[in-house]
C-alpha cells in the first residue's frame, strides 16, 4: 500500500439492482489494495430507486461520493462529470453492470510504473450477436485505417489515467465525448490489460446495430472531416463528367441529324445529378449540426446534488478526501489534512 490516492469513477443509470453488490465488492478491492482512495457514483439521471439505495450506501461505507446530474445525458458525459471531481493520483473508470473491481490494480498498478492511460481490453466478444463482431471490426479498421483514430481492438470504457492525463482530458470540451478516442488522442503512454467481462445485471443490455451504426457515425463526423472531403471530390469528378456530357451533346447536335429527344439520358443525368446533390447536402447538414451543437455556450451537464459518506473513518490517519461540496468542481482548499 502506498499513500498515493485512487478515485474510482462509476457512471450508474437505473441500476438499483446491482448497486449495491457492486459497491460491496469494489470496497473490498480497494481496501485490500490501498490506504487511500474515493469512489465517486454518478448517477445519471436515473428513474429508478438508484439514488435511494445510494444514499443508504453513503451511511454504512466511508469515501464514497454521490453526484446526481440533473438528467439523462449518456455515460460518457456522466463519465466526464466524475473525472471533472475526482482529486485522485490515478483515476479509474468502470461500469458496474461487466467490469469486475478484481481487474483494478493491475491497472493502477501498469500506471504507477509509467503508463499514462490503461486500456481494459474485452478478451471475448461472445455476448455479441455475428453483425455486431463484425461490425465492430470494420469500423476499428476504418478508423485506424482511413479516420487515423488509434485505440486499442475491442477495448472498453474500463480505463486507469494518471493525474496528468486527466488534467489533459478535463481542458477538453467537446460534447461530443468518446473517452477512449479522447485518450488516445492525447498523446501519452499507453497499455492494455485484457478481462473477461462479467455480466452482473440479471436481464443485460444489449447493444443494438442501429445504436452502433449512430454511434460510428457520430465518432466519424466528431473526428474527422473524411466524408465532407470524400462528397467534395464526388462533386468535382461528376462536375467534369457533366462538363463532357455537355461537350458531347453539343457536338451531337451540331454534326448529326435526326436525333430523337434524349428524354432516357436526361432523365438518367438529373436523377444522377439530384441524388450527388442531395449526398452533398446531407454531409453538409451533418456537419452544420455539429458546428451548431459547438457554437452553443452551454455546459456539458448540469449537477443537481452532490453528497459524500456520513460515516467517520476508522483510520484516523487518512482522512476523506473532501470536506465539503460544491456544485460542477472540487475547490483545492478543500482537500482534507494529509493530501
Amino acid at each position: 500500500m502506498t499513500s498515493e490516492l485512487v478515485s474510482v469513477v462509476v457512471p450508474l443509470w437505473n441500476d438499483d439492482d446491482l448497486v449495491e453488490r457492486f459497491v460491496t465488492e469494489l470496497l473490498r478491492v480497494l481496501k485490500d489494495n490501498y490506504s487511500a482512495y474515493e469512489v465517486i457514483l454518478v448517477d445519471d439521471g436515473s428513474t429508478d430507486d438508484t439514488v435511494a439505495r445510494t444514499r443508504a450506501l453513503l451511511l454504512e461505507h466511508e469515501s464514497l461520493r454521490l453526484l446526481r446530474l440533473s438528467r439523462h445525458f449518456g455515460t460518457e458525459i456522466a463519465v466526464s462529470a466524475g473525472l471533472d471531481s475526482a482529486v485522485g493520483d490515478e483515476i479509474v473508470t468502470l461500469t458496474a453492470a461487466t467490469d469486475p473491481p478484481n481487474v483494478i490494480p493491475e491497472l493502477v498498478g501498469r500506471v504507477r510504473h509509467g503508463a499514462g492511460i490503461v486500456f481494459g481490453v474485452r478478451s471475448t466478444l461472445r455476448d455479441e450477436n455475428w453483425s455486431l463482431r463484425l461490425g465492430s471490426r470494420v469500423f476499428h479498421w476504418f478508423s485506424a485505417s482511413v479516420l487515423d483514430l488509434h485505440y486499442p481492438k475491442n477495448s472498453t470504457n474500463f480505463l486507469c489515467m494518471s493525474r496528468v492525463v486527466v488534467n489533459a482530458l478535463t481542458r477538453l470540451k467537446d460534447r461530443l465525448r468518446f473517452l477512449r478516442v479522447l485518450s488516445s488522442e492525447i498523446g501519452f503512454r499507453t497499455a492494455e490489460v485484457p478481462y473477461e467481462p462479467r455480466q452482473l445485471r440479471d436481464r443485460p443490455r444489449r447493444r443494438n446495430l442501429f445504436g452502433s451504426l449512430r454511434l460510428a457515425a457520430a465518432i466519424t463526423l466528431a473526428n474527422s472531416t473524411w466524408p465532407l472531403r470524400i462528397a467534395a471530390a464526388l462533386a468535382v469528378l461528376v462536375s467534369m463528367a457533366n462538363a463532357a456530357l455537355v461537350v458531347y451533346v453539343l457536338g451531337v447536335g451540331l454534326l448529326a441529324d435526326g436525333i430523337p429527344p434524349g428524354w432516357a439520358s436526361e432523365s438518367l443525368h438529373s436523377s444522377a445529378m439530384f441524388c450527388l446533390l442531395f449526398l452533398v447536402v446531407a454531409v453538409v447538414c451533418g456537419y452544420l449540426d455539429r458546428v451548431v451543437d459547438y457554437t452553443r455556450v452551454r455546459p456539458l451537464y448540469y449537477l443537481m446534488q452532490e453528497e459524500e459518506s456520513v460515516v467517520g473513518l476508522r483510520d484516523l490517519v487518512r482522512r476523506n478526501v473532501v470536506t465539503g461540496t460544491t456544485v460542477g468542481r472540487v475547490d483545492p482548499n478543500r482537500i482534507a489534512p494529509g493530501r
